[in-house]
């Protein structure tokens, strides 16, 4: 059940090994085909990762801005496109028509299957997955992918809405994780015994201050808050990053004696404003485009709008004047 990173990975290994194959998909994904996708790493790349002084790290950078900032233009919409149903801009809608001719060639002539795999959502409305010789497997014999919802899942079958009855000896799970709900399961509780989760509706609209800290929530700060998943981009450096903002408020708090830090309201409400009015011009915020980047109503509550490049220029030092201290000692 599922067709997202964990089926593409998972599924494939079991069509080989299944008599018969159900494939449950909720919506279809985007996913770039690799030649070196299945490629053992050469002793030759290992020797120079391991001797040539900063390769390793300029191999790093080059991977990071290649799948970033480099691309951020492809992720943001341009209003005077006209054909705004299947792409957002103009590079866009070529990366579409390059992708869209590559999936059709990997699955052959198979109109049938074409309608079901290929999304109507833009390129990067959602997260694109690496080709596990996907494509291809769909189109083998044992393999059926279903497309209608699952209605129920009795004793021996999973039941669809057409009441197609499904039997099956095992079923496999590829279904996500709750990657809205921000700190969960914990309980935070900050002034008046506000709780966080109240605040963030159970994950349905979770917001803070540069996706780090949140008025009322005294000296609490987050690692991959909301709206702080880099586009495209290392989450490591994104972590780095906050780590060295955080580690500036908390410097600020041992050297000046004050124990209590805590944003203020209007630089929260500003930044927050800024924030879905360049979430709006996303490929994610697509209407066609829902997925775990998205809460019930649409809204985008894990991306960040800003190119990596920006967002570590928001957040290379605390602006103390954002926020509001206790007298020191």
């Amino acid at each position: 059940i599922g067709t997202g990173s964990s089926s593409m990975q998972v599924s494939p290994a079991l069509g080989r090994i299944a008599e018969r194959l159900f494939v449950f998909q909720r919506s279809a994904q985007w996913a770039f085909f690799s030649p070196d996708y299945h490629k053992v790493v050469s002793r030759r790349l290992n020797w120079v990762m391991h001797n040539v002084p900063y390769y390793q790290q300029w191999y790093r950078f080059m991977h990071l801005w290649a799948a970033s900032d480099r691309i951020h233009h492809l992720m943001r919409r341009d209003r005077d496109w006209p054909h705004q149903h299947r792409s957002i801009n103009a590079m866009n809608d070529a990366f579409r028509g390059q992708m869209v001719a590559v999936m059709k060639e990997r699955m052959g002539n198979r109109p049938d299957l074409w309608e079901k795999a290929i999304p109507n959502y833009p390129f990067f409305g959602r997260r694109p997955l690496l080709d596990n010789n996907w494509f291809e497997f769909i189109t083998h014999d044992n393999v059926d992918l279903v497309t209608d919802g699952i209605r129920e899942v009795t004793e021996d079958a999973i039941v669809t809405d057409n009441g197609d009855r499904h039997q099956v000896d095992a079923i496999v799970l590829a279904t996500g994780f709750h990657a809205g709900r921000f700190l969960w399961p914990m309980d935070i509780y900050g002034k008046g015994g506000k709780r966080l989760h109240d605040l963030w509706e159970e994950g349905e609209n979770p917001r803070a201050y540069l996706g780090i800290t949140v008025p009322d929530f005294p000296n609490l700060f987050c690692l991959y808050g909301p709206n702080t998943n880099p586009t495209g981009g290392n989450l490591f450096l994104t972590l780095e990053n906050q780590v060295r903002y955080i580690s500036g408020c908390l410097f600020e708090m041992l050297e000046s004696g004050r124990t209590v830090m805590e944003c203020r309201r209007d630089v929260f409400d500003e930044y927050n404003a800024r924030l879905d009015i360049e979430l709006a011009e996303m490929s994610w915020s697509h209407p066609n485009a829902r997925s775990y980047y998205n809460n019930s109503e649409g809204r985008v509550i894990t991306n960040m709008p800003w190119k990596v490049l920006d967002y570590w220029r928001m957040i290379k030092a605390p602006d103390l004047s954002d926020f509001e201290f206790n007298e020191s000692r």
